[in-house]
């Protein structure tokens, strides 16, 4: 008794997504036959993208040119979607990350302008301490000189 292993297309489907967008799925099956042609044995392979069914279905014919093409238009716009998307997860996380540096430096520039306001708080008293000091300095002078001129 022999056997022969054939695989051939089995389905094709068309699958609605919760976003409302379509993708298209192909599925193979393997038979496994006696020699009287009936089938011991089948096994439904898992779906794969329409896109890399190639092989003996000829899907054009099935539903028409257009609407192939329309089908791998759809699951190629797919893709670059999806690939936006994380993009943009990682440009949303980047964004985040800038915003707290900047909350940080921001909370810095503020610390260092109080530190600058008492500095110039601290110089205005010592500019009068030495205006007050060079006075009596002045007075001192002028009642030594008076002393040597007496």
């Amino acid at each position: 008794m022999s056997l022969q292993e054939v695989s051939r297309p089995y389905e094709t489907l068309i699958r609605h997504h919760v976003d409302g967008s379509i993708s298209s799925h192909h599925v193979r099956i393997t038979e496994i036959y006696r020699d009287d042609g009936n089938v011991i044995s089948a096994m439904v392979d898992d779906p794969i993208p329409l896109s890399m069914a190639g092989g003996d279905l000829n899907f054009d014919a099935i539903i028409g040119t257009d609407c192939a093409l329309a089908l791998r238009a759809n699951e190629v716009l797919a893709m670059k979607l999806q690939q936006a998307e994380q993009q943009i997860s990682l440009l949303e996380q980047d964004n985040c990350d800038a915003n707290a540096k900047l909350e940080a430096m921001s909370q810095q520039v503020a610390a260092l302008e109080q530190e600058k306001d008492d500095l110039v708080v601290r110089l205005a008293s010592a500019h009068q301490q030495n205006d007050e000091l060079q006075a009596q300095v002045k007075l001192f002078l002028g009642g030594v000189q008076s002393v040597e001129n007496n």
